[in-house]
């Protein structure tokens, strides 16, 4: 082809794209929920994950919400079917309102007819194929026993709503003559809402009146709102409202000639700077608290008189990977079916270190402690098999969302929503506790001689960790029984009070846009008397490292390197993790995407360093619990897993020849502990203590990971 010929061929291409563009500005709020809403169902991993869900009947422990099936899938089509309208609707109001200029003879009319029509049998149809989609991503026959399988039930699914989809595009097309209604008179200029017919009026009335409603409901109880409705059918509420509210402002601003899109970004810029509503507060001033030597004396004196006869005390230090739900689950299934095996096991943990889901099922284990179930496996499935993700869902588009233009933090934050939701799952499990774990102070999770908690976080400004303990983590170099936590906050000491335990999980698990990061407004009094003020944001643990092993590999070098308690005690480590997987090499945009990539993959190399670092530490006292992510059944991370992917998790505890044999393990530690205590290296000196050492093994690991690439 000639070159003056392709670049007139170019021309015309981009002259019917551009007009297109020009035809379709009027319902282009709409054109913009849809993409959200294809996104959100069909490429975050936890969209195919909670449409699984709609596969799934006759199990009470569902991880949909609490309503019969046939209901959630009333729900879910309702939601759908309102989605479609709005877009179908507001649209058609929108060219009514607002036509496009530069209308060709005729091309108005079409224009009129077509393009909502058209919109709106897309948004029935995103449904159908979100369902196909997560029908297709695996095998999930194998994993229910139920007629018909799930994997097929969610294909039935994807058709019937492609035809309830097609059957909107017809009664759209044919409803004039089917209700007898006249004929669409496509008026010359724009018309004024009030020119509108009164029906339609009343139309825009009442989807205003239940917009506020629904906010409002979003705002004040989201729990109870979600109660009944699965994440997907929140997504499509929330979608229908968003387009008939973001199509009135796109009529607003036409007529008022205001750039909407660009008036709303100088809004979002300008309102960030004191519209922060993510602020964590303190339940009260938190109760003094020891060093790690101080617990460490006192755990001791407490096993000897409860375990006279051990000569040196078996030790349990854990470690517990990240991961969201997921990582949760795994990890109170696994310190569950040990405790239930072995009920000394509690006895004898020392310290849980954990990250992101990692602490969510450590504070479930530490609070089933508490409880005291007849069935400890049961119970915390119970507690972690709800969906965490659709109150949060719903106050992030039916809250968070509108507060980023407002100037003033005035609404509640989604954060608020999963702390919520975790407290009423643990109320539902166990109805007649007078207080359930998730709402008393933190501080509480550890006494009475249960696990140390050091729940690992971020802070956004340093990148050093910040852990929520019930010891202090800043310790003084100097002292009897020197020792500090290298490159890390104590979080109690930054929020300057105690916070509840939902609140310190969410602090060690606020990832990347689901869980807002968290405001700290820190008050110190300084030596001199001066009071410093600081404004801290604390992340997800995982960001620093995702195993929990740094935290837990300094509690293990303390206790063996210095103290009275160092021929008192035999440490021996548990890993609890997951296969990560890992990024393929891909050449889309390589050169571009090469920095995220790269601190991708040094984040997990991080954390493979840790974990070599503290494998190195505790020699023969190790155990390792891993969870296989690629087994047939998706894994994802997030806060809500079908029954498939918890029955996935059961099975690695229950089936996995390695995990059976760490149980087993731990059991042999526990019932065979060591008499005598073996010969150890000299105790270091004071000066030796508080020199800081390099970490050249979590470097050299690291390294070597990069370069094996692991």
């Amino acid at each position: 082809m000639h070159p003056k010929g392709f670049l007139r061929w170019l021309s015309g291409i981009w002259g019917r794209v551009h007009f297109a563009y020009r035809l379709l500005l009027p319902c282009r709020f709409a054109i913009l929920v849809l993409a959200v809403v294809l996104f959100l169902l069909i490429v975050t991993e936890q969209g195919p994950e909670s449409l699984r869900v709609m596969a799934e009947f006759g199990d009470r422990t569902q991880a949909g919400a609490r309503e019969p099936y046939l209901l959630r899938l009333f729900l879910f089509l309702t939601g759908s079917v309102l989605f479609a309208s709005a877009s179908w609707y507001f649209s058609r109001q929108a060219f009514l309102l607002i036509p496009p200029p530069e209308l060709r003879p005729n091309q108005g009319e079409r224009l009129f007819r077509w393009a909502p029509r058209v919109l709106g049998v897309f948004s029935l149809a995103s449904s159908a194929l979100a369902l196909w989609v997560a029908a297709d991503q695996y095998d999930i026959d194998k994993a229910l026993q139920q007629v018909p399988s799930p994997r097929l039930l969610l294909r039935l699914l994807a058709i019937f709503f492609l035809l309830v989809g097609i059957g909107f595009g017809f009664l759209v097309w044919k409803r004039r003559s089917l209700f007898h209604l006249p004929p669409l008179t496509v008026p010359e200029r724009g018309q004024r809402v009030k020119q509108l017919p009164a029906t339609t009026q009343n139309v825009i009335a009442f989807s205003l009146v239940v917009t506020l409603v629904l906010f409002g409901w979003i705002i004040l109880d989201p729990i109870g709102l979600t109660a009944f409705v699965a994440t997907p059918t929140v997504i499509l509420f929330c979608s229908a409202i968003w387009v008939f509210a973001g199509t009135m402002l796109v009529i607003a601003a036409e007529r008022i000639r205001l750039p909407l899109f660009t008036a709303l970004l100088v809004l979002l810029i300008v309102s960030s700077r004191s519209n922060d509503n993510h602020r964590v507060r303190a339940l009260g001033k938190a109760d003094s608290r020891s060093d790690l030597a101080a617990a460490t004396r006192s755990w001791i004196s407490w096993m000897d008189a409860r375990y006279p006869e051990e000569g040196r005390h078996p030790l349990f230090i854990v470690a517990t990977e990240g991961g969201g739900l997921r990582a949760a689950y795994w990890t109170a299934a696994v310190l569950s079916e040990i405790q239930t095996k072995f009920s000394t096991f509690s006895d004898h943990c020392f310290a849980i270190s954990g990250v992101s889901g990692g602490s969510l099922g450590a504070a479930v284990f530490s609070g089933l402690l508490t409880a005291k179930p007849s069935d400890f496996r049961k119970a915390a499935g119970g507690v972690l098999s709800r969906d965490f993700l659709a109150p949060t869902t719903a106050r992030m588009l039916g809250a968070d969302l509108p507060q980023q233009f407002l100037f003033l933090p005035i609404l509640p934050d989604r954060a608020d929503a999963i702390e919520r939701a975790w407290q009423n799952a643990w109320v539902d499990a166990f109805p007649g506790a007078p207080r359930d774990v998730f709402t008393r102070p933190f501080l509480d999770l550890s006494r009475e001689h249960r696990p140390l908690l050091f729940l690992n976080g971020t802070e956004v400004e340093t990148g050093r960790r910040v852990i929520f303990s019930p010891i202090n983590v800043e310790l003084p170099a100097e002292g009897p029984d020197p020792f500090t936590f290298k490159n890390a906050e104590d979080g109690i000491e930054m929020l300057g009070g105690d916070l509840s335990a939902s609140g310190a999980v969410l602090m060690s698990a606020r990832f990347t846009y689901v869980s807002p990061a968290g405001t700290v407004h820190s008050k110190r009094t300084l030596l001199d008397g001066t009071v410093r003020r600081s404004v801290h944001r604390v992340v997800d643990g995982g960001y620093f490292e995702n195993s929990g092993a740094a935290t837990a590999v300094e509690v293990l070098e303390f206790l063996q390197s210095a103290g009275s308690w160092r021929d008192r005690v035999a440490p021996h480590v548990i890993l609890i993790t997951h296969s990560e997987k890992t990024l393929p090499s891909s050449e889309f945009l390589s050169e571009e995407l090469a920095p995220l990539r790269a601190l991708f993959a040094t984040r997990v190399a991080r954390g493979d360093g840790a974990v070599a670092e503290l494998r190195a530490a505790a020699g023969v006292g190790w155990t390792r619990f891993e969870l296989k992510t690629d087994q047939g059944v998706p894994l994802p991370l997030g806060w809500l897993l079908s029954a498939q992917a918890r029955r996935a998790i059961d099975d690695a505890v229950d089936r996995s020849e390695e995990n059976l044999a760490a149980t087993a393990q731990i059991g042999s530690v526990l019932t065979v502990p060591p008499i005598a205590a073996p010969e150890l290296p000299p105790i270091p000196s004071t000066e030796q203590l508080a020199r800081p050492r390099p970490s050249s093994r979590s470097i050299a690991s690291a390294i070597q990971q990069i370069v094996q690439g692991h």
